[in-house]
Parts: structure tokens; sequence; C-alpha cells
């Protein structure tokens, strides 16, 4: 059971996220207090009763039949692709620093998951970067993670947001040998990493590429397309980004998982520490 479900602060932090969401469709202020209205509405009526993945996924879906048939999020997600992409160079350096470049690489792949690739500098990345590949983490469970892959393992890795696919690739080109599916999002889904995405910066070079079908910024496996549920049962691990795909696993406890991922939520970060 996910242990967060109707907890309150969950509706500030959708409506925070839809924020920039509604700046790409270039909504006006009417529409704007109209959008968060019906979604407080909803909140109100049954979003309560509802996981915070499952819930967000409606006000993505809610936004989008709004804008039915607009997808102004391309130009915006080029960009962050773009801005990773010039980090590659001064990046692989990084990962090529000491002994161990799977470890360097997931520290990477897990510093992505709190950069903002739309906003953020050049120079405040890296920075962020290193600090990231010195940091004491609070859970770290990277060797475990290694031990557990071998020739042939097969692998589902569960995509987040545009700008950070470029990196999530750094760390997939450090596991050789195993058979990597790289799970993408709909193009409709705001900022998240889409088979769009996946196509501009080559990962399909590195990994299979499966659109997860959920129509959200998150992999959901209840909702999930036929495809994505047989490669589920067959994985041997399952790498997930991102906060919202842990809040979406957690309630299934897979044995398999482990997830990448910034907490910036006082209910996780209450969750985690009793754990």
């Amino acid at each position: 059971m996910n242990p967060f479900l109707g907890d309150h602060r969950c509706l500030a932090c959708i409506l925070e996220r839809m924020s920039p969401l509604l700046d790409a469709y270039e909504a006006t202020p009417s529409e704007r207090t109209e959008f968060v209205a019906e979604i407080a509405a909803r909140y109100a009526d049954h979003g309560a009763q509802m996981s915070p993945t499952d819930f967000l996924r409606e006000a993505y879906n809610t936004l989008g039949h709004r804008y039915r048939g607009i997808t102004p999020f391309w130009p915006f997600k080029k960009a962050m692709n773009d801005l990773a992409l010039e980090l590659q160079a001064p990046l692989r350096v990084r990962v090529r620093m000491g002994s161990n470049s799977f470890r360097n690489a997931m520290r990477i792949a897990l510093v992505a998951t709190h950069v903002d690739f739309a906003h953020d500098p050049a120079q405040h990345i890296m920075q962020l970067v290193d600090e990231g590949i010195r940091a004491q983490l609070p859970i770290d469970h990277g060797d475990l993670l290694k031990r557990s892959i071998h020739n042939g393992t097969k692998i589902l890795y569960l995509a987040d947001r545009a700008g950070e696919i470029v990196l999530d690739r750094l760390f997939i080109r450090t596991i050789p040998g195993a058979e990597i599916t790289y799970v993408v999002n709909c193009p409709y889904a705001g900022y998240a990493a889409s088979g769009q995405d996946a196509d501009y910066i080559a990962m399909r070079d590195s990994a299979r590429v499966l659109t997860n079908g959920c129509h959200a910024p998150n992999t959901l496996p209840e909702v999930a397309n036929r495809r994505f549920q047989e490669l589920l049962q067959e994985a041997d691990l399952i790498i997930a980004k991102g906060q919202t795909n842990l809040e979406a696993l957690y309630p299934y406890h897979d044995p398999r998982l482990f997830v990448l991922f910034t907490c910036r939520c006082q209910s996780w970060h209450s969750a985690l520490a009793s754990r």
C-alpha cells in the first residue's frame, strides 16, 4: 500500500508540477485559474482516495484534454537535451576518473534527478555532478546493484525527464553484457523523456527503447501496455529514475527494484528514515 494515500501535500506538489506545463501551453490567467480549480475539485472529490501517481496521471490527462491535439513541449525538451549533450565530454572525463566507471556514471545519473535542464546553467550542473560523485549518500545500494548485473542480465530502465536521458545513456554504457530496455513515456507527458527524446540522443545505440503507454510522466505498471507487462515479468532487475517512478513502484515491494532519485518530499523523508 502506498504510504501517502490522501496526503494533502501531494495536491500542492502536483499543481507545482503543472505550472511549467501551463507555461508551455501559453495558458491565460483565466485558463490557469479554471484548470487549478478543476484539479482542486477533482482532488476534493476523489483524489485523496487515489495514490499520488494515479492522480498525477489524471491531472496530465485533464490538461491534455483541455489542449487536445497540441503538444508544445518538444522545443523546450530539445533545448534540455542539447544542454546535456554539450556536457558529454566533461561528463565522460568524470566517468573515467578513478577505477570505478560504473559507480561514477551511476552517481552522475543520480545527480540528473535534481538538475533542472531547462534553467540550470552548465557550470552549475557540473558543480552538482562533482559534488554528487563525492557525496556520502544516506542510502547507497550501488555496490549491490553492480554485483547483481551479469552477462545477459535483463534490465528494465525506467526514464524520468528530458535532458536527464543523456546522463542515463552514459550510465547504461558502463553496463556491458546486460540486455537493457529503456522505457520512455508518451510525448504528451510534459517534460518527461519520450521516444522522441530517445531518438534525438541516439539511445537506441545503447539499449532497446520501449514506450510504456501510460499517458503519464512516469511508468505505472497497472496501466502500461502489454509489451511492458511482458518485459516486466521477464526482467531480472529494474532501475527506475525519479521520485514519481519510485512512488508508482513502491507498493509492489519488488526485490528487483533499484531507484535513483533525489528526495524532495517530507513524506518520503519520514518513510525512508523509518526503514
